[in-house]
């Protein structure tokens, strides 16, 4: 693993990066604020002690990336691929905004997800167990696959989202908002007949 020559400086504010290539390096003890990412392959990067702030990624990949004891504090990810990446690793993860992005794969088990917005992603096979996604923003989101057990969604807004499993057993709902007709689903734990 290289560390990411392009990074010289410790602080950078307001920087943006155009088509930046640091695939598979180490990204370490860098903070970055408003600063502005677009079409940057940052793939199988690990950024260790990191702070992103108030930062906004458009059409990047940080697939497989790793987050050790980094912070991202009001980002904004748009476009952007960010297959199989474990959330659980940062240190402070606080107010993340997810629009069009494709998280299939990655874990937020455990994690306080209040607020968040994972506005039309492609979230397949993602772990929310655990998780609080009260007053979340989860619409028009697939989440085939995904995992919600003992997750707090209540109050979050499941607008036009698809493909959920959700048992209202195991999972805190209320005044969740669904859509007609994917909210039939949440009658699957209940073992009973719809005609």
């Amino acid at each position: 693993m290289k560390n990411a020559t392009s990074f010289k400086l410790e602080y950078y504010k307001e920087s943006k990066f155009k088509e930046l290539d640091i695939a598979d390096s180490m990204v370490n003890d860098r903070e970055f604020y408003k600063c502005t990412f677009d079409s940057c392959n940052m793939s199988n990067v690990i950024f260790q002690n990191c702070r992103i702030e108030d930062c906004e990624f458009h059409n990047c990949d940080l697939s497989l990336s790793k987050l050790n004891e980094s912070e991202f504090i009001a980002v904004k990810f748009y476009k952007t691929k960010m297959i199989g990446m474990n959330w659980t690793e940062v240190k402070n993860l606080n107010y993340i905004v997810f629009d069009k992005c494709k998280l299939s794969h990655s874990s937020f088990y455990g994690l306080s997800l209040k607020l968040f917005v994972f506005k039309d992603c492609l979230a397949n096979e993602v772990d929310f167990t655990n998780a609080n996604l009260n007053k979340a923003n989860l619409s028009g989101t697939d989440f085939e696959g995904s995992k919600f057990n003992n997750t707090d969604l209540s109050q979050a807004d499941f607008t036009q989202s698809r493909n959920y499993n959700i048992d209202p057993n195991f999972n805190i709902i209320k005044k969740a908002v669904f859509s007609i007709p994917e909210v039939i689903t949440l009658l699957q734990g209940f073992d009973i007949k719809i005609k």
